[in-house]
């Protein structure tokens, strides 16, 4: 049995693809009693290649990785202005 199991892992391995073309979302979450509601939706980093791992590097800046051209650089993105460095 534990040799099935390494053997279906390193295929499911062999198969795997990394993710293409993913983008850094903002949203307002605002709380109820009983829900949640996920509002103003927008995508930030609007760029053909991968952008991920973003972090909050103050309360109004958020930083993400972002590849363009094949080079990865960090952004980061003013939330109330919407620009980026």
């Amino acid at each position: 049995m534990k040799n099935q199991l390494i053997l279906l892992f390193g295929l499911a391995l062999l198969n795997g693809n990394a993710q293409t073309a993913t983008d850094v979302y903002s949203a307002q979450l605002t709380a109820t009693a009983n829900s949640y509601q996920i509002e103003q939706l927008k995508n930030l980093s609007q760029n053909a290649g991968y952008d991920n791992q973003p972090s909050f590097w103050s309360e109004n800046e958020l930083l993400y990785a972002a590849s363009s051209n094949g080079q990865t650089d960090v952004v980061r993105h003013h939330l109330a202005t919407n620009k980026k460095e």
